[in-house]
Formats: structure tokens, sequence, C-alpha cells
């Protein structure tokens, strides 16, 4: 999966149009921060069992990365967040969760170098 997969890079170019780099910087900082609390919140929701619990955790996360524009990310989070499977399910599907934010979190960093 390169970059371009990985990354909504037209709404990425779109910042570039009206913010400095480094506030999108700090817009992937905080986004980083955000995500781990995030994954937690969704590893508790399914350690519990509840399904509510699980589709808003899912939705906030993929809210933040689509503003954050982590593609492939977002579209794991909008397959997944209404899904009613069980937790071994729900358990392989937060393994891939994380391997796609730190993909994204990586791409968005090369993303970033290369426009600033």
């Amino acid at each position: 999966m390169d970059v371009v997969e990985s990354l909504n890079i037209d709404l990425l170019n779109s910042y570039l149009t009206s913010l400095d780099v480094g506030v999108i910087g700090k817009m992937l900082e905080l986004y980083m921060e955000q995500s781990g609390i995030y994954l937690e919140e969704i590893k508790e929701s399914n350690a519990d069992d509840s399904q509510l619990l699980w589709q808003e955790s899912c939705h906030k996360m993929k809210s933040a990365t689509g503003s954050i524009g982590l593609k492939r990310l977002h579209a794991k989070l909008a397959e997944i967040e209404m899904s009613a499977v069980s937790q071994k399910e729900k358990a392989v599907s937060i393994s891939e969760l994380e391997k796609l934010n730190e993909k994204g979190v990586q791409d968005f960093q090369k993303w970033l170098k290369a426009n600033s």
C-alpha cells in the first residue's frame, strides 16, 4: 500500500491552500494523541462485549481519521463500525486498525515532509 492508497491526498492538499505546514503537523500530533485514546476505547468496548460502545468508539475514531485524511483507516472503521461479530473477530479488526493507524501516520509524516 503506497501513500496515495493510505491518504486522502486531495483533502491534505486542500489544507495546504489555507494552512501552514506547521499547523498541519500540529493536527497530526493531536490526532496521534487522540488515536491512542480511541484505540483503547475500542479495545475496552470489545472486552466489555458492548455493541453500543463498540459503535460509538469506532464512530469517534472514524470521524477523526476522516478529518486528518487517513483514507484506508477511515474505510476500515466504516466497515466495522456497525458489525455485530464475535469478540474474537473484533479483536482481529482491532489488530488491523492498529496496523492501519501506524501506516497512516507514517504516510502522513512522509507527505508532510515532502510538502515542507
